[in-house]
Order: structure tokens, then sequence, then C-alpha cells
């Protein structure tokens, strides 16, 4: 199937990455897509040239105890009983800028079907007093610079993410921590999605994102039809990945993918 695809892409004279992505998505189909993003049982092995699983898939995550927040403070335990999105963030990060304007809509898309969703300030280079990032009157002037409509707490001294997560996630590995860092628990607060990163100009960003989307849209259909559900989704990340979708081809392909993972 993926073969084909590329085939007919090539004949439309598609860019690669964008063969790229429609053939990533349909490899989702039969188990190796960066969306299930789960190790294969230890019989199996790894198959070669499949992305390892991240860190984050089956773990709880951590609790948190935040004193500062743009709204009331939340705690993990209120979370659980609905799906929720967490976003790690900082304010001087290119990518999370980019991010923005889709975490902002992913929050008005899905807070109606029930999402929960909150976002944590850490900043990176937590000890230079003179780093933006340490402060939260900056974090506040940010928030309203993009948009933000979703609680945000701040973690001072990136002792969560550069600390708990680091130790508990990683091991006290950082080198793949990243900014931004997007995780969907699910009802019982364990990590079932993790995006690390946000470009739209690049195969494998695309494809997370798109992924994200689908994760969502799974946990919180619009409707009991995976084809409309579907085809919505593809129109509405036409304003996130405009050159996605540019052939009807492309953007049929791409609906009937969606809507085969959301059944």
């Amino acid at each position: 199937m993926t073969a084909y695809v590329v085939r007919f892409a090539l004949s439309y004279k598609m860019e690669k990455w964008k063969i790229a992505v429609i053939a990533a998505l349909l490899v989702s189909l039969v188990g190796f897509g960066w969306y299930s993003n789960q190790a294969p049982p230890p019989q199996q092995g790894t198959p070669s040239g499949t992305p390892l699983p991240s860190p984050y898939l089956g773990k709880m995550m951590p609790a948190w105890n935040f004193k500062t927040w743009s709204s009331k403070p939340i705690s993990l335990a209120s979370l659980k009983g609905k799906p929720a999105l967490v976003e790690i963030f900082r304010i001087q990060c290119p990518h999370c800028q980019d991010a923005a304007p889709f975490m902002a809509s992913l929050k008005s898309r899905y807070a109606p079907r029930g999402l929960q969703m909150l976002g944590i300030q850490s900043p990176g280079a937590f000890k230079d007093a003179e780093n933006p990032e340490n402060k939260w009157s900056n974090v506040q002037t940010w928030m309203k610079e993009y948009g933000t409509n979703y609680p945000v707490a701040f973690d001072e001294g990136s002792k969560y993410f550069q600390g708990t997560i680091k130790t508990v996630i990683f091991k006290g590995n950082s080198d793949e921590m990243r900014w931004p860092t997007t995780l969907l628990l699910d009802k019982t607060g364990r990590i079932s999605i993790a995006h690390t990163g946000f470009k739209t100009d690049d195969a494998q960003n695309i494809t997370k994102t798109i992924d994200l989307a689908v994760g969502l849209e799974k946990a919180l259909p619009g409707s009991k039809s995976p084809a409309e559900n579907a085809a919505s989704l593809v129109k509405w990340l036409k304003a996130f990945i405009p050159d996605l979708v540019g052939d009807a081809n492309v953007e049929k392909a791409l609906t009937d993918d969606i809507a085969q993972r959301l059944k």
C-alpha cells in the first residue's frame, strides 16, 4: 500500500516531504507509525528503521506542586477521569512560539468535548538570573501576545521538568528532553501520546503533529462516524499545514487513512 501511494505521489510531482508524510501515515496502519509508537513484544525485536518508542509512553505523569498559576492551581489528581493535554514550553523557544496558535486551536476544538488542557512554562537556563524565562511577568506577557487560552503554571527553577521529569522519566539523562513537549494523558494519568518539537516544514514533525490531532480525535470524537470525523480533522489541519493537502487526491488519501485509524 505504501509503495503504491509513493508511486502515485511521484506521478503528481509532489514534494519529497509530502511523499514521506503520506508514506509514514500509511505505514502506521500496519503498526510501525509514530502514532502507535510502542515497543514490539520482546520476542519480535525492533524492525530495522523503526523509531524507538518515546521514553514518556506508558509512564504515569509525575505529580507537581507549582506555586504560581495563571488560574487557580490545578493538581494532577484533578485531571484524572478525562483525557488531559499537558504542554511543557519556554517563552524564548522559537518552536514553542510556532506551536502557540496550534495549541490554542486544540483547546478551542477539543475542550467542548471534554479535553482538559494546561501548559507548564519551564525555563531553559534556569540558573541565569537575566534569562527572561525566569520571570513570571514575562510569561504573562508572552501568553497575551500569543493568545494562550488555557491555564499555565510557572515551573520556577525548572524543578519539575529538569528535575522531576528528568529523574523519573529519563533516569537522569537529558539528551532527549525538548521544548515544547506535549503529552496526552489518558483517564488514569498515564502518558499515551508524546509529541516533542513543532515544525510544519519538516516531514517527521508534520507526521507527529497529525498523529497528535488524530489521537485527540480518537479519544474525543466529534461524531459517531469515523469518516465524518476524519474529513473534519483534515479540514481543520489545513490551517496549520496548508501545503499538506494541496492536491485533492492526496487529501482524499490522508482522509481515508485517518478514517481507518479512527475506527
